[in-house]
C-alpha cells in the first residue's frame, strides 16, 4: 500500500494543496532532485556565490573607508552584479518549475536545456519584478526613516514618531504579502508582464491569509537555517573588520598570515549554502500559486451552467 507521502509526490503540479502540503511539496521538489539541481544551477550559482562573498568581504574591510569613492564604486558594481545574477538564479528556478509543471522528470533535464528559452525571458521578468519590489520597499523605508528621524520636542512627539513608523511597517507588510503571487504569475502565467503582475497581486489579496501563513513558515525555516549557516561567516567578518580597523589606527594585527585566504574560503562556502537555501523561499510559493490557480479554475468551471 502506498503511503500518503507517495501519493503527495504523484500529485500534478497544478493540484489543490493546503499550506502545509505546499511547504512539504516545495521542500520535496528540492530534496528529491537535490544533486541534479545543484549541478544544473552551477552556471548561475557559482558567479552569484563569488560576487556575494566578495561583497561581504569588502564591506568588512574598514581600510576601504579611507577612500569612500573607491568603496562606493566597488560596492556599486558588486550590487549591480548581484541584482543581475540573483535574477538569473530566480529565472533558473522557475525554469525548473516550468519543467515540473509540464510533468517532465527533472532528472532527465540536461544542462543545455536549462538555459534555453524561456530562461532569458524568465530572468528578465524576475529582474523587473525585483526592481519594482526594491522601489516600493525603498519608498516605505524612506518614509519610516523620515518618521523616526523627525525632530521631536518631548516624549509625546517621540511616541508619535514611533507610532507612525510602526503603522508604516504594518502597512508595508500588508502591501507586500499579496505580492507573493506576483512573481509566480509573471513567470508562469499568460499575458503581458504588467498585466500578469497586477493579476497576481489581486489574487494575492484574495488569498492573503494563506500567503501570510506560508510566508511566515518559510521565513522561520529559512531564517533558522540561514543563521546556522552564516554564523562562521559572521565571526570571520567581525574579525576581518576589527583587524582592518586596527591597521587604520596603526596597531599590530595578531592574525595568522593565511587569515584572508581562510576568510574568503569560509565566505564562499557560506554564500554557496545560503544560495541553496533560498530555493525554499520560492518553491513553496510556486506550489501555493499552482494550488490557488487550480482551485480558482475549478470554481469558474462549477459556475458554468450545464447545457
Amino acid at each position: 500500500m502506498k503511503s500518503e507521502n507517495d501519493n503527495q509526490k504523484e500529485l500534478p503540479f497544478y493540484s489543490y494543496r493546503n499550506v502545509s502540503k505546499c511547504l512539504s511539496a516545495g521542500i520535496s521538489f528540492l530534496t528529491d532532485n537535490f544533486l541534479h539541481l545543484i549541478k544544473l544551477s552551477l552556471p548561475v550559482t557559482i558567479p552569484f556565490t563569488l560576487v556575494f562573498a566578495a561583497s561581504i568581504y569588502l564591506s568588512s574591510d574598514a581600510t576601504l573607508f579611507a577612500d569612500p569613492m573607491n568603496l562606493w564604486m566597488s560596492e556599486g558594481v558588486l550590487t549591480f552584479l548581484l541584482l543581475l545574477l540573483s535574477a538569473a538564479f530566480v529565472g533558473f528556478i522557475y525554469n525548473m518549475v516550468r519543467f515540473k509543471s509540464e510533468d517532465i522528470d527533472l532528472k532527465t533535464v540536461q544542462m543545455k536545456d536549462s538555459y534555453k528559452q524561456p530562461f532569458f525571458k524568465l530572468t528578465v521578468n524576475a529582474l523587473i519584478v525585483t526592481l519594482i519590489f526594491i522601489v516600493v520597499a525603498g519608498g516605505f523605508g524612506y518614509l519610516m526613516m523620515k518618521s523616526m528621524l523627525r525632530e521631536a520636542h518631548g516624549m509625546a512627539e517621540v511616541g508619535e514618531n514611533i507610532a507612525i513608523t510602526s503603522l508604516l511597517f504594518l502597512i508595508m507588510i500588508a502591501v507586500f504579502i499579496p505580492s507573493g503571487f506576483c512573481l509566480p504569475n509573471v513567470e508562469l502565467g499568460e499575458g503581458t508582464l504588467m498585466s500578469k503582475f497586477w493579476k497576481g497581486y489581486k489574487v494575492g489579496w484574495k488569498k492573503w491569509g494563506k500567503l501570510f501563513a506560508l510566508s511566515l513558515l518559510v521565513s522561520i525555516i529559512v531564517g533558522i537555517i540561514s543563521l546556522l549557516l552564516v554564523s562562521p561567516a559572521i565571526v570571520i567578518t567581525l574579525l576581518q573588520r576589527n583587524a582592518s580597523l586596527s591597521l587604520l589606527e596603526g596597531d599590530a594585527v595578531n592574525l595568522p598570515s593565511l587569515f584572508p585566504l581562510w576568510a574568503v574560503l569560509i565566505l564562499i562556502i557560506s554564500a554557496f549554502l545560503l544560495t541553496i537555501v533560498t530555493w525554499i523561499q520560492y518553491l513553496p510559493l510556486a506550489y501555493l500559486y499552482a494550488s490557488v490557480k487550480e482551485d480558482m479554475e475549478q470554481e469558474e468551471k462549477s459556475k458554468i451552467p450545464m447545457i
